[in-house]
């Protein structure tokens, strides 16, 4: 289950960003995607309260785009422009 509660920013019904990437194809160019809460939303709750909010920052800002990490976001963020 994608769907996040009701009153929060998560979207209620999410798209499937291979399905978004398949609309997209041929229309628009995407230019960059990050990921956006790449770490935090896996960290157990004991951890995310002790874990120095200035180094979280760096260190999701420092992995968003990384292929290995941009997609275990919980929110995604892509720049396109068209073809």
């Amino acid at each position: 289950e994608l769907a996040g509660e009701k009153q929060s920013l998560t979207p209620q019904q999410p798209l499937d960003p291979r399905e978004l990437a398949a609309q997209l194809e041929g229309a628009w160019h995407v230019e960059s995607m990050s990921g956006v809460r790449v770490f935090h939303d896996y960290m157990p709750i004991d951890f995310q309260k002790r874990a120095d909010l200035e180094q979280l920052v760096e260190m999701e800002l420092a992995h968003r785009r990384h292929p290995a990490f941009a997609g275990l976001g919980r929110y995604l963020h892509w720049i396109c422009r068209p073809a």
